[in-house]
């Protein structure tokens, strides 16, 4: 969904029930840097999804907080 607004953004992303993972996908990135921190989940890919290094310790957020 394109967006102008980085605050609907973040209040969309976390009315959900759910938190393993999100993914945003922008060419501003000053925006994206804005929206990281604020969106409740596990894991928040940039312009990409899935990319996980079993190295890291990972969980979610709300009912996907199983493990966090």
């Amino acid at each position: 969904m394109p967006f102008d607004d980085v605050d609907e953004v973040v209040r969309m992303a976390n009315d959900n029930p759910y938190g393993l993972g999100a993914s945003i996908w922008s060419n501003d990135l000053a925006a994206v840097h804005r929206m990281v921190p604020r969106i409740k989940s596990g894991s928040v890919w940039v312009n990409c999804h899935s990319a996980l290094d079993p190295a890291l310790p990972f969980g979610g957020y709300k009912l996907s907080g199983v493990g966090r």
